[in-house]
């Protein structure tokens, strides 16, 4: 047999051993992946420890906080007056309660620096309803970042515990205050809101407590401040108002007991007021910085931040305000009068008879009957008259008004209302009511009125 068919035939065989060793390790891999993989758990070290609902104290002596159960409550002892969340510490006692290790690092440490535990970051010790007593001490975070090191008084070994529960035990206050400064309202239950800051008041309150003269039941809200004649609130401009500060939440506290609220801009606040039904918030505002606000409870010495609200603080009033010069339900008037010098007097009538179903209107513009339609667009004009602006200098009563309205009202019965425009400039008319000059009026408004008297339409008579 020549060399070259040795060499041809060894070649053959290296190839079908190649095949098959491929097969058998495919076949293989096959049969592992169809058996079921089992894992076997790792059984967790649980420490001794009272049982979590008879543990009746806490304390953290690296962190200055001892805790007490009063009753149902969790409070510091001695007390400081500062406001604890009951859920954050409950939620700290069913770690410290049902606390256990993953493993044991190591039995008899010699050196317990390198655990971060010769001198302990977190010492935590827990005392039950009995006066049985569990005492901790945290070290460093494992590098892995699966845990930390703990150990336990009188026990030499060195164990790994969870992050989620080893947290727990670098107890601090920041973790346990009550961080909630008002729950989420209901904006309908709104009863008050303030808005103070350097000097300007705003205030809105329901109409029902306004005790105000001529405000449309079409607004609930109404601003008494800062106008000197009550205005009705714009209600989706005053419910996006109120979004911005649904829960606000405390977010860092700064000083418990500054000896000067001057670096804080709280030596002159803004003050912000919220009531609802069953809560008020009451909150000073200062200065911002990074994108936070230095904030305090009137009552409370302590400063804290809050998220940034100068967006909202410059609140306009009127941009709060309904722009109508008076909003009039025409159900509510029986005849109204429009005057202007050196233009034709309106007298305008509405004649009602019977009651329920049967009850008719029937029109009336100086003495003739007008068309149903044609009468009410007439008298949209009239009561739409829209505030374009503030009055820079809101000065008293206008002087002598080149246009008035008057309504004679049927409810309440036998009462007037009254509007004058008395002359601003070429563009404006400055709006007169009840005795206040607040808005300006453009004066195409006031001729639409004249043009729909042009465009009525009367019936036959």
């Amino acid at each position: 047999m020549t060399n070259r068919k040795k060499t041809l035939i060894a070649a053959a065989a290296l190839l079908v051993l190649m095949i098959g060793g491929y097969l058998g390790a495919a076949a293989y891999r096959k049969a592992q992946a169809a058996k079921p993989v089992t894992f076997e758990p790792r059984e967790s070290i649980k420490f001794t420890s009272p049982e979590r609902d008879k543990i009746i104290k806490i304390a953290a002596p690296s962190a200055g906080i001892v805790l007490e159960k009063q009753e149902d409550l969790w409070e510091l002892a001695p007390p400081q007056g500062i406001r604890l969340d009951q859920a954050a510490i409950e939620n700290t006692l069913w770690s410290l309660g049902y606390l256990s290790a993953d493993r044991i690092i190591d039995e008899a440490p010699e050196d317990l620096s390198l655990y971060g535990l010769d001198n302990p970051r977190a010492h935590i010790i827990i005392t039950g309803s009995g006066g049985e007593t569990a005492e901790f001490f945290g070290g460093n975070r494992a590098p892995s970042g699966s845990g930390y090191y703990v150990m336990t008084a009188g026990d030499p070994k060195v164990y790994l515990v969870s992050s989620y529960s080893g947290e727990k035990l670098y107890l601090t206050m920041k973790d346990i205050r009550d961080k909630s400064l008002s729950s989420e309202f209901e904006i309908e239950k709104v009863r008050r809101f303030l808005l103070e800051k350097g000097g300007s008041r705003l205030e809105i309150v329901p109409a029902a407590e306004a005790q105000a003269g001529m405000i449309s039941e079409l607004f609930p809200y109404v601003l008494i401040a800062p106008y000197a004649v009550p205005r009705e609130a714009d209600s989706e401009a005053f419910a996006k108002l109120l979004e911005s500060f649904l829960n606000i939440q405390i977010v860092d506290f700064i000083d418990d007991a500054p000896s000067s609220l001057e670096p804080y801009g709280l030596d002159e606040p803004a003050r912000l007021v919220i009531e609802t039904e069953d809560q008020t918030l009451d909150l000073l505002l200062g200065k911002t910085v990074n994108d936070h606000q230095y904030a305090k409870v009137p009552e409370e010495k302590g400063v804290f931040t809050v998220n940034a609200l100068d967006s909202v603080l410059p609140a306009s009033p009127f941009g709060l305000a309904a722009k109508f010069a008076l909003l009039v339900n025409i159900e509510k008037v029986d005849s109204f009068t429009v005057r202007g010098k050196d233009r034709p007097v309106l007298d305008a009538e509405i004649k009602r008879a019977g009651e329920g179903d049967d009850k008719t209107e029937t029109y009336f513009l100086n003495g003739r009957q007008a068309a149903e339609k044609s009468f009410k667009a007439f008298y949209q004009t009239v009561i739409g008259l829209l505030a374009d602006a503030e009055h820079p200098n809101r000065p008293g009563p206008g002087g002598d008004a080149e246009i008035t309205i008057e309504y004679n009202l049927n409810n309440p019965a036998g009462k007037k209302a009254l509007v004058k425009l008395v002359p601003y400039n070429r563009d404006f008319y400055a709006l007169d009511r009840e005795g206040a000059v607040e808005f300006l009026i453009s004066r195409p408004q006031v001729n639409a009125i004249y043009q729909a008297v042009e465009n009525m339409s009367y019936d036959i008579e």
